[in-house]
């Protein structure tokens, strides 16, 4: 069984579905949760908890002083070539965000020796806590897969969202998940 990270809560789908959910279904539903987080975090090529542990990405060198990495909020180390950096000897940017993606060596470079010779160990992730709107979409998924798998009579639609199917009652709740479609794309990574 996978452990929800926290992108919502059954409070918050009790809430949106002004329905107490019974002790004997919530393990389910915890499931649910944490299979939703999967699925937006493969949909949009992000992790948005900040993870508890660091962990070290390989990358090779480019030659110049910059290089753009993948998403982090904290670096713990950088390495060039087997030689640590000091902290005070790279800047992190961007500088007004949480989420970053550059660093920049004061005074060396990312000299390309061997493949993976630069060894960053950062916890990567896009933000610290989840966006509010990306909790409020996870809890529309969620409370659509409730609704599909409850008796389904008088629906306005199902959906498929990659192995699962949502369902909504009323029309509200359709444009809702419409709504939380477009959140996921707002925040989908695009590798260019």
């Amino acid at each position: 069984m996978l452990t929800p990270k926290g992108y919502t809560t059954i409070q918050a789908i009790e809430n949106y579905l002004l329905t107490d959910i019974s002790d004997c279904f919530q393990p389910q539903v915890l499931e649910w949760i944490a299979q939703m987080e999967k699925y937006i975090e493969n949909y949009t090529g992000r992790v948005f908890i900040e993870p508890t542990t660091a962990t070290a990405k390989y990358y090779d060198g480019n030659g110049e002083c910059e290089m753009v990495i993948d998403e982090f909020t904290t670096i713990s180390s950088v390495s060039v070539n087997g030689t640590l950096i000091d902290a005070a000897n790279y800047v992190l940017y961007p500088l007004n965000d949480e989420r970053k993606n550059k660093i920049k060596l004061l005074y060396t470079l990312f000299y390309p020796v061997d493949p993976g010779d630069i060894i960053i160990t950062a916890k990567w992730a896009y933000s610290k806590t989840v966006p509010y709107d990306l909790q409020w979409a996870t809890t529309v998924l969620v409370s659509g897969i409730i609704q599909y798998s409850n008796d389904t009579s008088g629906e306005v639609q199902s959906e498929s969202l990659g192995n699962y199917s949502v369902s909504y009652k009323d029309e509200k709740h359709w444009q809702d998940l419409e709504k939380a479609k477009e959140i996921l794309d707002f925040y989908k990574l695009y590798n260019f």
